[in-house]
C-alpha cells in the first residue's frame, strides 16, 4: 500500500468517526470532534471549555476523504486482480 493511500485511509477513518478539520487560526488546521472539548492550544478560544461544530463544507471535505479512499482501494484491488490473471495466464502458457 502506498503512503498516499495509507494517509488517505487514516483521514477516512477520522472522518468516519466524526472528526473534521477546522481552521484554528490563519494557516493552522486541527482535527476536532463535535462531541469533545477542543484541546488545541492554537485555537483562539483556548483556555475555555468549548466545542466546534462542522459546517456543511467541512462535512463534505471529510466525506471526500472516505469517497476517495474507497475509490482508490477499489481501483487497487481491481488492478491486483488483473495482475493475478496475467500471472495465471503466463503460467498456463509456460506449461504448454
Amino acid at each position: 500500500m502506498s503512503y498516499d493511500l495509507w494517509k488517505l485511509g487514516t483521514y477516512a477513518g477520522y472522518a468516519e468517526a466524526g472528526w473534521f478539520w477546522t481552521e484554528l487560526r490563519d494557516g493552522v488546521k486541527g482535527l476536532v470532534h463535535p462531541d469533545r472539548d477542543c484541546a488545541h492550544s492554537d485555537c483562539p478560544q483556548s483556555g475555555t471549555a468549548h466545542r466546534h461544530q462542522p459546517t456543511v463544507e467541512q462535512r463534505e471535505e471529510m466525506q471526500s476523504y472516505i469517497t476517495r479512499y474507497l475509490t482508490s482501494k477499489f481501483e487497487s484491488e481491481e488492478a491486483e486482480k488483473g495482475r493475478r490473471a496475467d500471472v495465471a495466464e503466463l503460467c498456463r502458457m509456460s506449461e504448454l
